[in-house]
């Protein structure tokens, strides 16, 4: 299965990754102050039940999420809010009907033209677990535009395990995409681990590889790439992670690179960020400067609920 000029899905060889890494250039990276005090979303958008794994559009104007609240066609689905401008305030959530099933979807992503939408199902037709689906649409800014999803591929991108967590970077002057997601397949450090595949325009994705660097021998967990493919952050149970009780709760971690040719960085622990909740699934803005990620913390209105945390350019 093809999908044409942006992505092109099944499989090819790990030789794609090998010529991103040769062919890369060195990106001048940009410079940011430290996050801010991560405000929630407020109860118009977070609800009494589950709302996590948020996905911010392109354009800044669409909030993709997944909850289980009244509405839905079953499980955890995926809904939608939006704004007129990026300053303007969420309106009320909408459910994305085309996309949805009376099984589970979690953790949508967009690709940088906001038209197409990869997300994690345990719908019918998936290779076993959850597994890695796209959808495509012509308008960005019609909800009900998009086509049927389409599975990633049993023994290609998805596998009878667990894949989830699909997020999409593009290297434009390469005409490169890299899709980042989370797996508990053979070959991983340790419980759920991030993994990558690659492909070039009208290609198709090559076989995953282990991001050994970003990986610990916990449960590491979806991830968000800044647009420039120089910063990456994503949940992580790894020791280091703020003590809930006897246990560790799951952190917001980043790593970050000179360029998209060399490895990633030793991961650090978001600490301003994070608290002896949960904190997750985080989404960064086109430009870097906004993320909302899911928590449980204090303050919330009840479960998990979507926070907002913003920085600015210092460069």
């Amino acid at each position: 299965m093809r999908i044409r000029k942006v992505l092109a899905v099944p499989l090819s060889t790990s030789v794609i990754v090998t010529a991103w890494l040769l062919l890369s250039q060195t990106t001048s990276a940009e410079q940011f102050s430290d996050w801010s005090a991560p405000q929630n979303l407020g109860p118009l958008v977070n609800s009494t039940t589950t709302e996590q794994h948020p996905a911010l559009s392109p354009d800044g104007l669409s909030l993709y999420f997944v909850s289980d609240r009244p509405g839905g066609a079953g499980g955890t689905d995926l809904w939608a809010s939006h704004r007129d401008r990026p300053t303007s305030a969420w309106q009320a959530p909408v459910p994305i009907t085309a996309l949805n099933s009376p099984s589970s979807e979690f953790a949508p992503g967009f690709d940088p033209t906001g038209r197409w939408l990869f997300f994690g199902s345990e719908r019918e037709g998936g290779c076993g677990d959850r597994d890695l689906w796209v959808s495509y649409r012509s308008d960005k800014k019609d909800e009900l535009a998009w086509k049927p999803p389409v599975n990633l591929g049993c023994g290609q991108l998805s596998w009878p395990g667990f894949d989830d967590g699909p997020t999409y970077f593009r290297e434009d002057e390469r005409d490169f995409g890299v899709l980042f997601f989370i797996s508990d397949r053979p070959g991983g450090i340790g419980g759920r681990d991030v993994w990558m595949a690659s492909h070039r325009d009208g290609g198709r994705f090559s076989a995953p590889v282990n991001v050994s660097e970003l990986n610990s021998a916990a449960d590491d967990t979806r991830p968000a790439v800044r647009s420039d493919g120089l910063e990456f952050v994503f949940g992580s149970l790894r020791t280091g992670s703020i003590p809930s009780g006897a246990t560790l709760s799951n952190d917001l971690w980043s790593s970050s690179r000179a360029s998209t040719s060399v490895a990633w960085s030793t991961p650090v622990n978001l600490v301003l960020l994070n608290t002896s909740a949960t904190e997750g699934a985080p989404a960064l803005s086109k430009d870097g400067t906004t993320m909302v990620f899911n928590s449980n913390r204090p303050g919330g209105q009840g479960g998990l609920d979507l926070w907002v945390t913003t920085r600015t350019k210092t460069n």
